[in-house]
């Protein structure tokens, strides 16, 4: 069976992680837990009234910005690994076919594109 013919019939047995249920549900769970155990916590005073366990907003916005882009990486690598499993793209030079795709300077190009 050539790679393409395995691709296409993986895609077929599996289902999209879309399509699964309660996926939005997970994915919020997940995000919320991330946040609560991630988000730096302080002492703050305003108006003579001290907060404890508190948050400024700027950070909270800051700590989700960087939690939703680092994981974008993670899923836009995923892709790519998918692309040179499929056989979309391939290692320049690559001196065996068990290479990973991984965030770096290695040279990818097309397969079957001189």
């Amino acid at each position: 069976m050539s790679v393409s013919n395995e691709c296409s019939s993986s895609r077929i047995r599996r289902k999209s992680l879309f399509d699964q249920p309660f996926y939005a549900t997970k994915l919020w769970n997940e995000i919320v837990c991330s946040f609560c155990s991630g988000i730096p916590l302080k002492t703050y005073r305003r108006r003579f009234k001290t907060y404890r366990h508190c948050f400024l907003a700027c950070k909270a916005i800051d700590w989700m910005y960087d939690y939703l882009k680092q994981h974008q990486v993670q899923k836009t690598i995923k892709l790519l690994r998918k692309f040179v499993k499929c056989g979309i793209i391939e290692k320049v030079n690559a001196k065996d076919c068990n290479y990973e795709l991984r965030d770096n300077r290695d040279l990818y190009q097309l397969k079957g594109k001189v």
